[in-house]
């Protein structure tokens, strides 16, 4: 038997040639490779969402980890894509990792975000163009965005609330001002009556026998009577500054010289601004009249910028 000579063997059985690939072939091949992804990462979540049904119980976490080779947390993700997630298409479009990202989404707002574009890094941005680590900042912001507009709206209903508040207590105080000066001005002028009458009745004797004499019995009645008109008196003048003192003092609006938006409010209006001060952004509710921002508190920062404002909600 002779040596075996592969050269020869070669020569004899050649390799085919590669076949020719074209460009429709390779976007044919592409297109349905993307397909199969998408679908496969749903089978992979549903085949999961299968298998923890029919396994009994504590068999489900070693059967994961030692026969399909998934930790507990990647299933959990697969098998909430399986469930939340219907179209293949865009999550063959977006990979795992992002629809992983996104699963922090309810569904109803998932949509929208993948709908819209997002500014990341100073440039607009849909999700599918993004990176993973961009899609993570961008939620990051929006999570952010949406803490400070709660935050503003908070603020703005405690605004409202003590507004209110303010405006029944200075309608109540206003009552009891109002009420007070009535009874003060009619104990002042039954004090007027006392002292008449009890002048008139100093002045009038009566006739006892042929002697005339003054009705003490009457006298010390309308004497009584005065001293505690005068009580009266006194009593509702003290309530009076009484209820002088506790109206509440309003704050004062501290004007700013500030830089403003190309767009400001109307003469007078109060809105909600975010503000930048400080390197800090702030939301605030500021004020602006006369050209210049005004806005309550103790502390004047000398130099601050309003970026934007709305209206604040009065209803």
């Amino acid at each position: 038997m002779g040596k075996f000579n592969f050269g020869e063997m070669l020569a004899k059985n050649p390799t085919p040639l590669r076949q020719e690939r074209d460009i429709e072939v390779i976007t044919h091949e592409l297109l349905d490779l993307k397909r199969t992804a998408g679908e496969s990462i749903l089978k992979i979540g549903q085949c999961l969402i299968e298998a923890k049904a029919m396994l009994p119980h504590g068999e489900w976490l070693p059967w994961l980890t030692e026969r399909a080779e998934f930790s507990e947390r990647s299933a959990q993700y697969f098998m909430r894509i399986a469930r939340e997630w219907t179209n293949p298409q865009s999550l063959a479009d977006l990979g795992a990792t992002k629809a992983f990202k996104l699963l922090v989404l309810p569904p109803d707002e998932r949509e929208a975000f993948l709908s819209e574009p997002h500014e990341v890094n100073g440039q607009e941005k849909m999700v599918v163009d993004m990176s993973a680590r961009e899609l993570e900042k961008a939620l990051k912001e929006r999570d952010e965005a949406r803490r400070q507009a709660e935050a503003a709206k908070a603020d703005a209903e405690a605004a409202e609330q003590a507004r209110a508040k303010m405006e029944t207590d200075m309608k109540l105080l206003n009552g009891c001002l109002s009420a007070t000066r009535d009874d003060l001005e009619v104990a002042e002028t039954r004090v007027q009556q006392l002292e008449q009458e009890l002048q008139e009745a100093e002045n009038r004797p009566i006739e006892v026998a042929v002697e005339k004499v003054v009705d003490e019995t009457e006298v010390n009645r309308l004497r009584k009577e005065l001293a505690e008109a005068q009580v009266q008196v006194a009593d509702l003048t003290i309530a009076l500054e009484d209820a002088k003192e506790e109206q509440p003092k309003p704050v004062p609006w501290i004007p700013l010289q500030w830089k403003s938006p190309d767009e400001c409010p109307e003469d007078g209006q109060i809105v909600y601004a975010k503000i930048y001060v400080e390197d800090m952004e702030l939301q605030e509710i500021l004020m602006y009249q006369y050209g210049r921002w005004f806005f309550r508190r103790s502390k004047n920062p000398v130099e601050g910028v309003v970026k934007s404002w709305f209206p604040l909600p009065m209803d």
